[in-house]
């Protein structure tokens, strides 16, 4: 099965006290205090964020064997593609250009094109439009795979949406506090928000976390990370846009960007 967002999160320690705590787990525990980390992060910044590598092996629907074939996955990380056309012009293109597409995805770059080859894949290959792999070399894909051989040749593409600024800071501090809670740690810092508790003279106060996130309804209960967590699900706030229906968007090359 294809790898989701959250498995491919980095988790950083900037705290040494925290890579302390986290190398006191073990790496069995530790990484699974990472992976619950990055998991919780995932789900609360609305499962979209985290690219990761996953390989295709593409194949065109008039020379597979049989319709199972397409789309059926061949273990971690693997799956069947169908090539759309092979060979194709285009709505503004003067020539053919050879190119497939990947379906229900978002192709961010090519890392390896499996011939052996070692070559920057940029030389050989664009992505447009976040989906249509292209051959830029004036070379052709292969229309065939050689099933008997376990396939002929194959892509690893990553996909997914790049992840913001701070997400992996984010997830080792949230990890952090995790492996303080396996530790037994009881000693921690005033959570933010206090505003007025009164005990044995001492007065301090809880400003009310419906009010904090307005509505949120999830969060940590870590005052930095939930401010990232906040800003990443406000609604995005842009001009106005005019839509011609009859008007097709222009193909724009999304990887590599020329600078």
């Amino acid at each position: 099965m294809d790898l989701e967002g959250w498995e491919c999160w980095p988790v950083l320690a900037c705290d040494p006290d925290c890579e302390d705590r986290l190398n006191e787990l073990g790496d069995e525990l530790r990484l699974n205090v990472e992976r619950q980390a990055a998991y919780w992060l995932w789900a609360l910044s609305g499962r979209r964020y985290g690219v990761c590598p996953v390989r295709v092996w593409p194949c065109r629907e008039t020379c597979a064997e049989s319709p199972e074939w397409a789309g059926v996955v061949r273990g971690p990380g693997q799956s069947l593609v169908n090539l759309s056309c092979g060979a194709c012009a285009g709505v503004c293109g003067c020539s053919e250009v050879s190119e497939l597409i990947i379906p229900h995805t978002r192709a961010v770059r090519v890392v390896d094109l499996g011939d052996g080859v070692v070559r920057d894949p940029a030389s050989v290959v664009a992505v447009f439009d976040h989906r249509r792999i292209v051959r830029v070399d004036g070379g052709a894909w292969p229309v065939c795979q050689d099933w008997a051989a376990g396939g002929s040749w194959s892509l690893t593409v990553e996909v997914g949406h790049p992840l913001p600024p701070g997400a992996g800071l984010m997830a080792g501090r949230l990890a952090c506090e995790l492996a303080r809670a396996c530790a037994g740690d009881s000693g921690c810092g005033l959570p933010e928000g206090v505003q007025s508790v009164s005990r044995q003279g001492v007065t301090l106060s809880f400003q009310d976390q419906q009010q904090v996130f307005d509505g949120f309804g999830w969060s940590t209960g870590l005052g930095d990370v939930d401010r990232w967590l906040r800003m990443l699900t406000q609604p995005a706030r842009g001009l106005a846009r005019v839509i011609i229906p009859d008007r097709g968007r222009p193909s724009v090359r999304s990887w590599p960007v020329s600078v």
